[in-house]
């Protein structure tokens, strides 16, 4: 088993690497986030079918791009391949690191299949046999999250090394992160609270200046003004920087994991300019 993953190295490296790289990951990102905003958007306005379908065309495009983009820092930080000049390319390497999220995500699904259907079941025999059955129902459920977040836990790491060699192995990657689901959790947990709470401020603060309890985005039907459209696509854009926090952080456990012990050896994302 391999050392400890050092967390909060990898939460600090990946954020600097990350940001060192705004520009690059703005010009990757760019392209795909005007076209999803621009199918969410514009095709229900001049008449051409509902908000709700066009806008899940939008995140479809949204999630292609961002698979695109990880790959692209994956890519970069593991061959040292040069960036791509405009766009985040959807080739090969991008589509095997969208299936591989994809079959995290299943193999996840199934996981927290068989407790919640178990849950289920003991939750309606435990109703009918006592009225204290509902105090049961409290940790029976936060046991269920525990299993699913640790099943991602271990698993998170794959889309990386099936991007790379398109080496969809889930029990290679649940081999290596024997001992470290806590600690890949929490990385993923630096990599994104940061982002919920820049957005969850952002609505807030848009809303308390606006004057309204709550803010309608273009994609949702809003007002297509200047200010709702900003803040649109600033929301979008933390989708992308999620994802490419996302990639450098998985790239830089993966590295660790694969090499062993030697922290050094294995030491991020920073190693290219």
């Amino acid at each position: 088993m391999a050392s400890p993953l050092p967390v909060a190295t990898i939460v600090a490296e990946s954020w600097r690497f990350v940001l060192h790289h705004q520009p690059v990951m703005a010009r990757l990102a760019l392209p795909w986030l005007l076209a999803a905003f621009a199918v969410a958007t514009l095709p229900p306005r001049w008449g051409l079918g509902s908000i709700e379908g066009w806008s899940s065309v939008g995140g479809f495009l949204d999630f292609a791009g961002m698979s695109a983009l990880g790959a692209s820092f994956v890519r970069h930080i593991r061959r040292g391949d040069p960036w791509p000049r405009l766009g985040a390319p959807f080739d090969a390497m991008a589509a095997r690191y969208l299936l591989g999220h994809l079959l995290v995500g299943l193999l996840v699904a199934l996981a927290g299949l068989m407790p919640f259907l178990l849950f289920t079941l003991l939750a309606v025999a435990a109703r009918e046999a006592t009225p204290l059955a509902g105090l049961l129902m409290l940790p029976a459920g936060l046991g269920l999250v525990a299993v699913v977040l640790w099943v991602y836990g271990r698993l998170a790491p794959l889309p990386v090394a099936a991007a790379l060699d398109g080496t969809f192995a889930p029990a290679t990657t649940w081999r290596r992160t024997r001992g470290q689901a806590l600690r890949i959790l929490a990385i993923q947990l630096g990599m994104v609270l940061p982002l919920v709470l820049a957005a969850a401020l952002g609505v807030s603060l848009v809303g308390w200046l606006v004057g309204e309890d709550g803010v309608k985005l273009p994609s949702e039907g809003g007002p297509f003004t200047v200010g709702a459209v900003l803040l649109e696509l600033a929301l979008r854009s933390l989708g992308y920087a999620e994802s490419a926090l996302t990639a450098t952080a998985l790239t830089a456990i993966g590295l660790r994991l694969a090499r062993g012990t030697d922290a050094s050896a294995a030491s991020a994302p920073g190693g290219r300019a």
